[in-house]
């Protein structure tokens, strides 16, 4: 259904860029919209999130609030193979929050969850 260069870009077979496809091209395509920050692509300035302005905040109730609602906008804007059903979060240790994103692929009835959490972003 899906295919093309996978992210992070990676070398595959004869030194061309490796491919993904399907779901975990869409796995890869949310991991890229919300490592990508609002205006960083001139071209796309409103590409991306806000929850790397949420690193430095005090964790908390409100933060979580704030990162679930930042991952339900940015990917209902920009992951249309996706219907997200559930993001939650929950603080996990001393300054890290995990969030979980629950979603169905479009064309399919199985639900998929992935883990969003600090240690992923950069």
């Amino acid at each position: 259904m899906w295919r093309g260069i996978s992210y992070p870009f990676r070398r595959g077979v004869s030194n061309l860029p490796e491919v993904s496809e399907d779901a975990n091209k869409v796995r890869e395509s949310i991991s890229q919209i919300l490592r990508t920050r609002r205006g960083e692509r001139l071209m796309q300035p409103e590409f991306g999130s806000d929850l790397w302005s949420l690193v430095f905040e005090n964790m908390g109730e409100a933060t979580i609030a704030l990162g679930v609602y930042e991952i339900n906008r940015s990917l209902s804007l920009w992951e249309p193979r996706i219907r997200l059903t559930n993001v939650t979060g929950r603080e996990v240790g001393e300054n890290q929050i995990e969030f979980y994103i629950e979603y169905i692929l479009q064309g399919s009835v199985v639900s998929q969850t992935e883990l969003f959490d600090r240690s992923v972003m950069p």
